[in-house]
């Protein structure tokens, strides 16, 4: 027998076994049955959308926004809307990489297959090659992995572990673990805890970095199999699933407070994403755990490889497969509507109360009507037409009699939907409008007609022969867009075609919408959307304005928004001015896709129908409006030199600019419209690319500005960057002054040496021809009359024959004199008056001994000046007194002629006036003497003399000859007055050929 006590011992302890047990069952339970999850939108990336890689390796978002994709094709950033690969053409070391780390300095460090270490920052990769710290690395075989913390240490294990450090420069190989040896390779678990420091699993002993060596935390628990991972303050061994939770404060304490967790095997990566939330990939999907009790919070592509997993700064999940690409799970107000393995492609929508219908490509209409209880859409499908699978049913309605209408190919009645046709009318129908009265409008290939749905008759034609594409009504106001533009159908008048500027209303017509307070909206094959209010164009919106796209298919107004379906997904416009685009949804955002066929509102719900299935969401959830993200300048290259944008003004060299600009925004997963200006006051011009280039940049301070749009933010993001192109020096203001100085100096120095060489070219010139002159000046003045030497011969030798040798000497001593005097005058153009008075005299001697004595001569002086300082030309006088005596008093009978020279000063001039009693001119004339052995006028050499030396002193000698006439009105003489400045003596005095002698 038991004894009492044993016996409650024993049902005590069953109990206690049984309770346990119970216990496990339920927390077992609890564990393996996933908690209920958010609803999330899924959007895979694959070769067709740019992802040029089947797998995935690893994620990292780094400061900037960028999801960087490590993957078998190369390194891989992509912004939102575009991917851009990194390959050996680039600089990586290998194609295949495999682990990616962030530092807090920006570098992306890149953990290649082969064995070598790179990194990428400001969109250039740093190898061993080109770095000084990388280069003294000394790896020995393929490296297995390595870690960043955010104090700058990179941890890099190959069969050793480095520590590198860029803020020192340091590189440090650990190969030693209490003071024992030890290898990379024997490290069966790592982390980087709260503070950055590197936490390490050795032989189930669990070790921290302390500046220069780790030490020892703890030990592994017992009976711990296969890979620890390490999170922080948490380990985690999926293969036992079991999470221990360490005391970092207490060094040699052991872990303590396990919590179960699902087992999960062949793991590839363990990732805490929060404080309590852990993310773990496998070769069967991802998972989110919750750390403080164990539980599966998310389930993420089950049934799939998943190499790795990241949650971004918007709340979405990233993951990268094996063989699938890389998706992305972002909880989206935008709903997809679950129809089964296989989305049917939609050709027609219709909400309505709880729910909607739809049509297929493949003959069947559908309808989703909301459960409460299971708050899920309960989904029904029927075919349309057995005999024809293919045909797009644009309308399936009843009539009051419950009968069923289907517009398609034709418009057939139905008793039931699927059921052999009662009546049909011929007509493929492209567009169909309900009216309120019940009846329908439809558009087909042969015009517009109203068809009665209760009588199925047409009752009115609008249009006929005119093949119609789509349908809007205003008022009593029937619009039909056909391939030649909009028609206008009036109740009481003929059609009218609508006129918009630049033919955009003369093409096809791909879709017409009703607007608010009367707006007429219009799509054309060219993607032009156009807003026309009274049958007025007011706006044409396009890609210009942010409608990216190629094709519109169907329009639908709510009221403020217009919803525009495009083979890029859909835009949403407001219906006031200036009629912006508000929202852009996309395959990105949670549509099934990009290409939308057709879309329907009912009570604020937007059903939008595409080729791959239903999408739904409230239209008041589109204005949560994202934040707007900003600019990021990746790269300023002038001259070949790398800069950096700042507040500062960056200093260029005059060579060609390069900007490398981007935008990080999920919002829509289309590009943004970029723009650019230099300078405030200039204006904006559209961007095709993400990058600026100027060939030539202007000189001074200018400020380059890049702004950025889409539907989907908030604001315009706006960066802007001072630059200054030093202006060089031959450009700069005191330069120019100077050269223009210069030139003018230099100008002025050509002009005065070319006036100066030319005048100098005049002078010689004038030389040359006063030289000449002064030559036939001299040899004029130089010759003597021959009839004057001769006769003065004869009378030497008639008073030698008549023995009158005294009178014969005299007139030998003043003849030699006078030739003397004369051969020394030719040789001088000026001389002085004193000596041309006195060469006078001698002359008039001789003449009057040769005309015995039948004249007398006198000479009076009445100057101021001293007569040695009075130039007079030489010989000038001599052929004036010639001509008086020869010409005059020669002829007088009584020999009592008189010759009078008279020089006196008046002013400034010179005056010389010569008179004589003969004859006079016109007798003297009449009595020339035709003797043939005197062909020398002295009169004519003397004109000549003055008219050449007029020449040499610029016509300042003057000649006046006078008449005398006495009181019975006869001849009585002859008067010569000759005058010229005493200023000739600077003439004189200026030519140094004048010859001029005192």
């Amino acid at each position: 027998m038991i004894p009492n006590g044993s016996y409650r011992n024993t049902l005590k302890t069953f109990f206690a076994c049984f309770e346990r047990r119970i216990t496990c069952i339920i927390v077992a339970l609890c564990l393996y049955t996933p908690s209920k999850g958010q609803l999330y939108s899924s959007t895979n990336y694959e070769w067709q959308q740019g992802f040029n890689a089947t797998t995935g390796y690893n994620l990292v978002q780094d400061h900037n926004g960028y999801i960087w994709i490590s993957t078998e094709n190369g390194l891989m950033r992509f912004n939102g809307y575009g991917f851009k690969t990194y390959t050996t053409r680039d600089g990586l070391p290998d194609n295949e990489i495999i682990t990616l780390h962030e530092d807090t300095e920006g570098r992306l460090w890149l953990l290649p297959f082969a064995r070598n270490i790179a990194y990428i920052k400001n969109g250039k990769i740093y190898t061993p090659q080109n770095d000084f710290l990388l280069s003294r690395l000394k790896l020995r075989r393929k490296l297995e992995w390595l870690s960043v913390n955010k104090n700058g240490d990179i941890w890099i294990a190959d069969d050793q572990l480095w520590l590198c450090n860029y803020k020192d420069s340091s590189v440090k190989k650990i190969d030693r673990i209490n003071g024992k040896p030890f290898d990379a390779t024997a490290i069966t678990g790592r982390c980087l805890d709260d503070k950055g420091r590197l936490m390490i699993v050795v032989d189930a002993n669990i070790y921290r970095w302390s500046d220069t060596a780790f030490i020892r935390i703890c030990s592994m628990p017992a009976g711990t199999t296969g890979y620890t991972y390490l999170a922080d303050s948490v380990l985690y061994n999926p293969q036992q699933g079991r999470i221990f939770y360490l005391n970092q404060k207490t060094t040699g304490q052991k872990l303590s407070a396990i919590t179960r967790t699902p087992v999960i095997r062949h793991v590839h990566s363990v990732t805490r994403i929060s404080g309590h939330e852990m993310m773990v990939t496998s070769d069967n999907g991802a998972r989110i755990l919750d750390i403080r009790t164990g539980l599966l919070k998310d389930t993420f592509l089950m049934g799939s490889k998943v190499g790795s997993g990241l949650k971004a700064r918007d709340g979405s999940f990233w993951f990268g497969t094996t063989g699938k690409g890389i998706s992305r799970f972002l909880s989206t107000y935008v709903k997809r509507l679950e129809l089964g393995p296989a989305a049917p492609s939609i050709v027609s929508i219709k909400g309505r109360e709880a729910g909607m219908s739809c049509t297929t490509d493949d003959a069947l209409y559908i309808t989703a009507t909301y459960q409460k209880k299971t708050a899920r859409y309960a989904i029904t499908k029927m075919a349309l037409a057995h005999e024809n699978r293919r045909a797009h049913f644009f309308y399936v309605g009843q009539n009051n009699k419950g009968d069923w209408i289907t517009c398609s190919d034709s418009t057939i009645l139905r008793r039931r939907l699927g059921a052999r046709s009662l009546k049909r009318l011929q007509g493929h129908v492209k567009s169909v409008l309900e009216e309120p009265s019940g009846h329908l409008i439809i558009g087909s290939i042969d015009g517009v007609f109203r068809l009665n749905k209760d009588k199925f008759l047409y009752t009115d034609t609008f249009l006929f022969r005119q093949r119609i594409t789509t349908l809007a009504r205003i008022n009593d106001t029937i619009y039909a867009g056909t391939f030649n533009g909009v028609l206008a159908c009036y109740p009481n008048k003929p059609y009218q075609h609508i006129t918009l500027p630049g033919n955009q209303g003369d093409g096809h017509i791909t879709a017409l919408s009703p607007g608010k307070d009367g707006l007429l909206w219009v799509a054309n094959g060219k993607t032009d959307l156009m807003v026309l209010k009274a049958q007025q164009w007011v706006q044409t919106i396009g890609i210009q304005d942010g409608l990216q796209c190629n094709r519109i298919s169907c329009l639908k107004s709510s009221g403020n928004l217009l919803w525009v379906g495009t083979d890029n997904g859909l835009f949403a416009i407001a219906q006031t001015p200036p009629y912006k685009i508000v929202r852009h949804l996309t395959y990105a955002t949670g549509l099934n896709s990009n290409q939308i066929n057709c879309i329907d509102i009912y009570k604020g719900r937007v059903w939008v129908g595409t080729i791959n299935g239903v999408n739904y969401f409230d239209e008041s959830d589109i204005f949560r409006t994202s934040d707007s993200p900003k600019i990021i300048v990746n790269n300023i290259e002038n001259d070949g030199k790398d800069l950096y944008p700042g507040k500062d003004k960056i200093t260029l060299s005059n060579s060609p600019l390069t900007i490398d600009f981007d935008v990080v925004d999920f919002s829509g997963g289309t590009k943004p419209i970029f723009e650019y200006k230099i300078g405030e006051n200039s204006e904006w011009i559209a961007i095709q690319d993400n990058r600026l280039y100027f060939p030539a940049i202007p000189y001074g301070n200018f400020t380059v500005f890049i702004r950025a749009f889409s539907p989907n933010w908030g604001a315009i993001p706006l960066f802007m960057q001072a630059f200054q192109n030093p202006v060089p020096l031959f450009l700069k203001w005191w330069f120019i002054l100077i050269m223009i100085f210069c030139c003018f100096a230099l100008l002025l120095i050509t002009g005065f040496f070319t006036l100066r060489r030319i005048r100098s070219n005049d002078k010689i010139k004038l030389a040359t021809q006063q030289n000449l002159l002064l030559l036939e000046q001299m040899a004029l003045q130089g010759q003597m009359s021959p009839h004057f030497i001769f006769n003065s011969i004869a009378a030497i030798k008639q008073h030698y024959v008549t023995g009158n040798t005294q009178q014969a000497n005299g007139l030998v001593d003043s003849f030699s004199a006078l030739i003397r005097q004369t051969f020394e005058m030719a040789a001088e153009v000026f001389v002085s008056l004193d000596k041309e008075l006195n060469y006078l005299r001698h002359y008039m001697d001789v003449e009057k001994i040769r005309f015995n004595a039948s004249f007398q001569y006198s000479i009076r002086v009445d100057v101021q000046m001293s007569s040695q300082h009075i130039p007079v030309p030489a010989m000038l006088l001599q052929p004036v007194v010639e001509n008086a005596i020869r010409h005059g008093v020669r002829h007088l009978l009584d020999k009592e002629g008189q010759v009078e020279l008279y020089v006196h000063q008046a002013g400034e001039r010179i005056i010389f006036t010569v008179t004589d009693n003969g004859i006079g001119r016109l007798k003297s004339l009449a009595m020339k003497d035709r003797d043939m052995l005197q062909p020398i006028n002295s009169s004519s050499v003397n004109e000549r003399r003055i008219h050449i030396l007029n020449r040499l002193f610029n016509n300042k000698i003057e000649v006046r000859t006078d008449d005398l006439i006495d009181e019975n009105g006869l001849p009585s003489g002859t008067r010569i007055v000759i005058a010229y400045p005493i200023s000739i003596i600077h003439e004189i005095s200026k030519n140094e050929n004048s010859h001029y002698r005192r």
